[in-house]
């Protein structure tokens, strides 16, 4: 196995609807779920959500590579969580930003306030934020500041073309 490349401390953000996933809306699924392999549940009326396999390989690799990596979620919490659980993905994440309301930047910069109180001081430079939408970027780089955008199947689609393009970002972002 190739040694991982060692990047300074980094966050990883990932929005589970769409882009962790393939179901678009978690919270409209009726609990309590079921694994039928592994990475794919059923809820209780038999809806199905399937995890991307390249997003699950894709975090593994950023936490092997220095990364925070966290949930950032316009969800129910409770249905969000099981879900994660089920699936066995819920530990693969170092914090989980999830809520019912849209405010995503305000979960991102409540984390980084958090993290600088243990002295982990993470710029918007150094977060690559995940999102299969544009709908919460204004308000996050408003917030947080100019983060790393990756439009979730769109500007990468697979494991390799996904982590070629982080590591190209943080490559230039390691040289400044």
């Amino acid at each position: 196995m190739v040694n991982p490349i060692m990047y300074n401390k980094w966050l990883l953000a990932v929005d589970l609807d769409g882009t962790l996933w393939d179901h678009e809306d978690v919270s409209k699924m009726k609990p309590p779920f079921r694994k039928i392999n592994d990475c794919t549940i059923v809820d209780s009326r038999g809806e199905r959500l399937k995890a991307y396999d390249y997003m699950v390989k894709l975090i593994e690799w950023a936490k092997e590579n220095n990364a925070i990596v966290v949930t950032l979620s316009w969800n129910l919490v409770e249905k969000a969580t099981e879900a994660l659980k089920v699936l066995g993905l819920y530990d693969l994440f170092d914090y989980h930003l999830i809520d019912p309301k849209p405010i995503k930047h305000i979960l991102l910069k409540k984390l980084l306030d958090e993290l600088e109180k243990m002295n982990i001081s993470i710029p918007p430079s150094r977060i690559i934020y995940i999102d299969d939408h544009l709908w919460h970027l204004n308000d996050i780089r408003k917030t947080v500041g100019e983060v790393f955008f990756i439009h979730a199947h769109r500007d990468c689609n697979s494991y390799e073309t996904c982590k070629d393009l982080m590591i190209k970002y943080l490559n230039r972002v390691e040289k400044t």
